[in-house]
Formats: structure tokens, sequence, C-alpha cells
């Protein structure tokens, strides 16, 4: 949504450049879902749902009708919000 990967922000920096840094990519993200938040509340929701594991959780899954309608109301508030931009 903002056009720019975590590797191009300050937010992120890597050892010589190279490798994979996961807590300075996940304090990145969350920095960056400050802005995302302010531009628009639906799309922030499902990122942050990616990004802190709600979709990974322990009984999470297809099988949970409550947490199925949950992701799908977000995917349709998700779909408008983009629709609307």
């Amino acid at each position: 949504m903002l056009g720019r990967t975590l590797d191009s922000t300050s937010f992120s920096p890597r050892a010589g450049g190279v490798g994979v840094d996961l807590m300075a990519d996940y304090a990145a993200a969350q920095r960056l879902l400050c802005e995302v938040r302010l531009a628009s509340l639906n799309y922030w929701t499902a990122v942050v749902r990616c990004v802190d594991g709600d979709l990974h959780r322990q009984g999470c899954g297809l099988e949970d009708t409550d947490f199925c309608h949950r992701v799908y109301s977000g995917v349709v508030a998700l779909e408008k919000d983009l629709e609307n931009s």
C-alpha cells in the first residue's frame, strides 16, 4: 500500500547490507504500520493479522467459523477500500 519494501526503509538496517534480520524487519514493519493505519484502517487490520501472527495462532484455521467470518469480513472491507481509492 505504501509502495516500498522493508529493505527500502531506514528502519531495517542490515548488518553488512546483506542477510535476514527478523527482529529488524519486525520493528520496521511495526513502524510502517503507523503510516498504513492513517491511510486505511481496514488495510492496517489485514496487515496486522499477518505481521503479528493472528493467522498462525493455535486453533485458528478454516475449521474455526468465527475466525473465518472475521477474516472474510476484513477482506470484504479491504476490497471496498481499494475500490474507493
